[in-house]
């Protein structure tokens, strides 16, 4: 009886020690699970490293004191040479040369076309600032590596942007629109928030178009009203213009609110396997 007794003692306490471990190791994964957690629920930018600079250089520009009457829109021609090019800005006009091709952009009513030149793109109506002493007309090129992006910003006229290459995204308060190559968007009026980025993983080119008020600082930090919305995705709008809702895309939390709910799943999975 006494042996048996000593073994029943032992077997007991070889349980209570196995049980104990198990629950140590139940509670290092709790623990750990908890911390996995708090890193989820940090905002998303204390975790993101600071997205690179996009860089955006002016190629030509112009000052005018007036701007033609009634609707106007951008047209974006190329032409055999420079000399053309400059000859035919008439007088809302901007040429310039780039990766070997000579630009020409006009601010003018729709429709009209310049003798010799091959047209890229027109778009419009443009938001053109009015009531100026002067008009600063602009033609820039964006360019960027992956994921580099500009600040938001403002500025106090119209902007438009024609992509050569990558994949360009244009950020407004109304969304965000991914931009084809070859394609051309314009940018909301005076004083609206937007920003340029670079979805892809090459190199990002954009000629942009410029018709500001001459008197006012030309670009103005800005901040988007909802910066949720202005992240959502939309397809290329069929007509001309940003649209006027955002779509597509997961909301920003929505990742981390499913890897929370995935990692929390593993811990109890987890634990209740260590109290067996």
């Amino acid at each position: 009886m006494g042996t048996k007794v000593w073994r029943s003692v032992q077997r007991g306490r070889s349980t209570g020690r196995t049980r104990g471990r198990r629950a140590r190791r139940a509670a290092g994964l709790i623990a750990s699970v908890l911390v996995l957690l708090v890193w989820l629920a940090l905002p998303t930018a204390a975790l993101a490293q600071t997205p690179p600079a996009a860089t955006v250089i002016t190629l030509a520009e112009r000052l005018v004191t007036q701007l033609p009457a009634g609707p106007l829109a951008w047209r974006l021609e190329t032409l055999p040479t420079a000399q053309a090019a400059l000859a035919a800005t008439a007088t809302t006009g901007v040429a310039a040369e780039h990766g070997g091709r000579f630009y020409l952009l006009t601010l003018a009513a729709s429709g009209g076309r310049t003798p010799g030149a091959t047209v890229l793109a027109e778009t419009g109506p443009v938001p053109a600032p009015r009531g100026a002493a002067q008009y600063l007309l602009r033609l820039s090129l964006l360019t960027g590596g992956p994921g580099s992006q500009t600040a938001v910003h403002a500025h106090p006229g119209a902007e438009a942007d024609y992509v050569l290459a990558g994949d360009f995204a244009a950020r407004t308060d109304a969304g965000a629109v991914r931009v084809p190559v070859g394609r051309v968007i314009v940018g909301p009026p005076a004083g609206g928030a937007h920003q340029a980025v670079n979805l892809g993983t090459t190199d990002l080119q954009v000629l942009v178009f410029y018709a500001v008020d001459a008197a006012q600082p030309f670009s103005s930090p800005a901040a988007f009203a909802d910066p949720s919305r202005a992240a959502q995705l939309a397809p290329f709008p069929s007509g001309l213009g940003l649209p006027r809702t955002g779509g597509g895309g997961l909301p920003v939390g929505l990742p981390l609110a499913l890897g929370a709910i995935s990692a929390l799943s593993a811990g109890l999975f987890l634990r209740r396997r260590a109290e067996r």
